[in-house]
């Protein structure tokens, strides 16, 4: 199991963190394949969403199924969207940042919120991840 993270943008991004909490839901589920975390900037996320989503929109983060053998997937993040919701939520950068890579990773590992009883699901597991997280 390894863990790839690329900064595709300007900004500055608490590597050692982001670290913290990937490598936390890897060994909570068990994981032997390897992750990539690719952070990058509105276009690129943009394209990306409308080429796999058909949703010509930037948004916060895309998750990308491998799970093979080796690699269980991708997550790329939009930094600037992330940075523009913390602010206009009235949140911590680094702190939706966790949020949205404990979201990217439990899509990886096939949890969804396309229904209620979904969303639910997930929901439970985020604030599981997160309580766990803090008392780590």
């Amino acid at each position: 199991m390894s863990l790839e993270i690329y900064n595709k943008t300007k900004a500055r991004v608490n590597q050692s963190k982001a670290k913290k909490v990937a490598n936390f839901i890897l060994k909570k589920y068990k994981l032997k394949q390897d992750v990539t975390l690719v952070f990058v900037g509105r276009a690129e996320i943009k394209k990306l969403n409308n080429f796999y989503r058909g949703k010509n929109k930037v948004t916060d983060a895309l998750s990308f199924v491998y799970n093979d053998e080796k690699d269980l997937g991708e997550i790329v993040i939009c930094l600037p969207k992330v940075k523009q919701d913390a602010k206009e939520l009235g949140l911590a950068q680094s702190s939706l940042l966790d949020t949205v890579i404990v979201h990217a990773f439990l899509h990886l590992l096939g949890f969804d919120h396309k229904t209620q009883k979904q969303f639910q699901i997930m929901e439970r597991q985020e604030k599981e991840i997160h309580i766990e997280l803090k008392n780590s």
